[in-house]
């Protein structure tokens, strides 16, 4: 996110520690100053719903130009274990972080990209999914279906 900031580009940062939020927007500003608008929103996607989520998103981004999504949301297993000890609970979590925020983000950015005709959704998975079944899925699902599709409806 530095290397955008420098680069002139405003940010919206999204994420579910305010503490954690505001010590980086507060770094953006001491470096970039006004060159850059810094914007947060504070939000636990293991705990809203999908309208909820793009909801937040679309407030969040109401009036500005997104010209960039980059998904890194993620939750993993804590320490490596196999699918069948995971728990209801974490396993939730991960279904609703990995899969349905990354769903419902886009869904709250790209009625504005398709209104400008441009916009570019990048998504950011992590190494250990090579380790984790749930995990390992996601990415392949998000890249190979999910992405593909939206693309598909919105190309020239």
């Amino acid at each position: 996110m530095f290397e955008l900031a420098s680069k002139g580009l405003s940010l919206v940062l999204v994420g579910r520690n305010p503490s954690k939020l505001e010590a980086t927007s507060s770094e953006l500003r001491e470096r970039y100053g006004t060159a850059i608008e810094v914007k947060t929103v504070t939000a636990d996607f293991a705990k809203l719903s999908g309208e909820e989520i793009a909801a937040a998103i679309t407030g969040a981004t109401e009036g500005l130009d997104v010209g960039l999504l980059i998904n890194n949301a993620g939750v993993a297993y804590p320490y490596p274990r196999y699918f069948h000890e995971v728990g209801r609970e974490l396993m939730e979590s991960m279904l609703r972080v990995n899969l349905n925020a990354v769903v419902w983000v886009t869904k709250g950015v790209i009625d504005g990209m398709l209104k400008k005709k441009r916009g570019a959704i990048l998504n950011i998975g992590s190494g250990s999914s090579v380790y984790l079944f749930v995990s390992s899925s996601d990415p392949v699902w998000i890249n190979q279906s999910f992405y593909r599709n939206v693309f598909k409806e919105h190309r020239p």
